[in-house]
């Protein structure tokens, strides 16, 4: 009989999370205040006065989502960094669409390959709402009020559900 080995699966907390590196984004606002958001977790941003408060209060708003999502038995989406992108992917579609997509590629006189990233890189500049998760966590700091909010997103309506000063 063979040794068999047991696999110790460490559970991260939401600081080793947080510590991953996601992508941060800090965007100036019309008004002079800054949006920060986190690309992979859906819902985790932050406003301030400058870049650097919304990135501060947008580090708090991680913590406090991805502790909420653990909490609620929530998997952590993984790191952008972490994906391995190739540039090639097999798509199937209906016979009734690839002929549309060939006949107006030949229209355009591109590659029908040339014809579909153009496609997908028209749709993908398009902002959409993304598909509702059952709950998903929000940090919203108000630079009026001063305060941080967590917010839950049932499928379909938005509420507040716990203050902190």
């Amino acid at each position: 009989m063979a040794n068999s080995e047991i696999k110790v699966v460490e559970k991260l907390t939401a600081e080793d999370h947080a510590r991953q590196p996601y992508s941060r984004c800090v965007t100036p606002q019309t008004d002079g205040s800054y949006h920060a958001e986190i690309v992979e977790l859906p819902g985790c941003f932050a406003t301030g006065l400058t870049a650097g408060e919304a990135y501060e209060h947008l580090e708090e708003a991680a913590l406090s989502w991805i502790a909420a999502a653990l909490d609620a038995g929530q998997s952590i989406p993984p790191p952008m960094d972490e994906n391995d992108y190739s540039g090639k992917i097999v798509v199937r579609m209906p016979r009734s669409l690839h002929r549309k997509a060939a006949f107006y590629s030949k229209r355009e006189d591109v590659s029908l390959n040339q014809f579909i990233v153009a496609c997908i890189a028209e749709g993908v500049g398009v902002a959409r709402k993304p598909a509702a998760p059952v709950i998903s966590f929000t940090q919203v700091y108000s630079p009026r009020t001063e305060k941080l909010s967590t917010v839950t997103q049932p499928a379909d309506s938005w509420k507040v559900v716990k203050h902190h000063d």
